[in-house]
């Protein structure tokens, strides 16, 4: 069993790294050993096959070492709100870094030989899932069956994704310091499976991308930067000396959206970040995005996340911010 395991890790941590503060409502409560760190764990066991730990305020480093405990079909999903978590699986290897833009998949599914890891004020969560227990009840069997072929890549160890602003609001909504009742139970397990159904959706869009090369990363770089201003695809592919229908094709391939459809993305993820975590009006969000008609922007926003601004804002935003 997943929890088996984690039980077994927590214990191997306990005796070195961490030291309990006192048993809650879910799981239990840590902090770092002043030797090695600072910062508190909380360790919550939602239901079996999925177990949440919220981070906070974490600066730690560990010790390399082998972790060999493991579980078929189980991953961890890091997210962060803030800080910096860094880890590696060999001694040669380069560090694979994590903010709050990313999130971070660890496959549990295999003992590691040689693990390295350290953090930076890191607040956040992690996401543990036993995907062989979660499939039970699941009737679109090949839909899962893909999911897991990404999730549980033979290469891959670790890899990244891009965090959205919901991911981010979520993060910080399982992060609050709920009562002890049933409700709240009820309600820190909905918010995990919503977390995880949007990795799911994210991931199960995604198509094999292209490398793209210099002249396109520079296309993309620009709109990242520039998503503001009044940018069209002709202008771009002058600017950087790319044939418009071979900017259209690379870029499609690279990014798996059109130019056009990236500069719609850019300023919408830009958008929805404003509205939770600010309180600036509609309209001035909409000015700041490129959009001088709030009416537009808020058809555009609505094709992309499912509902109005005012509603994304009501729905995903801390009642504290």
């Amino acid at each position: 069993m997943a929890d088996d395991i984690l039980n077994k890790s927590y214990e191997s941590l306990e005796s070195v790294y961490l030291q309990k503060i006192r048993n809650v409502w879910l799981g239990e409560i840590y902090e770092y050993s002043p030797r090695y760190g600072k910062g508190k764990i909380e360790r919550y066991m939602l239901e079996p096959g999925i177990e949440l730990t919220v981070f906070r305020q974490c600066t730690h480093e560990r010790l390399a070492e082998s972790l060999p405990y493991y579980q078929k079909n189980m991953i961890e999903i890091t997210s962060l709100v803030r800080g910096n978590l860094y880890v590696r699986y060999h001694p040669t290897d380069e560090w694979t870094r994590c903010d709050k833009q990313q999130l971070i998949y660890f496959n549990w599914s295999d003992p590691i030989t040689y693990y390295d890891f350290r953090c930076e004020q890191a607040d956040g969560i992690g996401l543990y899932l036993n995907m062989e227990l979660l499939t039970n009840g699941i009737s679109d069997s090949q839909s899962w069956t893909q999911l897991l072929q990404r999730l549980f890549k033979t290469n891959l160890r670790i890899f990244a994704r891009e965090s959205s602003p919901i991911h981010r609001s979520i993060t910080r909504q399982l992060m609050v310091p709920y009562e002890e009742n049933v409700m709240n139970h009820f309600l820190l397990k909905s918010k995990a499976l919503e977390f995880l159904s949007h990795c799911v959706n994210d991931e199960l869009g995604k198509e094999t991308t292209f490398y793209p090369d210099d002249r396109i990363r520079k296309v993309k770089e620009k709109i990242d930067m520039f998503y503001h201003s009044p940018l069209q695809v002709n202008q771009l592919a002058k600017e950087f000396n790319i044939p418009t229908l071979v900017l259209q094709n690379q870029f499609k391939q690279s990014y798996r959206y059109t130019v056009y459809r990236y500069i719609q993305k850019r300023r919408m993820d830009v958008a929805a970040e404003e509205l939770l975590t600010t309180d600036q009006s509609i309209t001035d969000i909409s000015i700041k995005v490129g959009y001088d008609n709030p009416s537009k922007f808020a058809t555009v926003f609505k094709k992309h996340y499912g509902e109005t601004p005012l509603h994304y804002r009501r729905k995903y935003r801390l009642p504290c911010s």
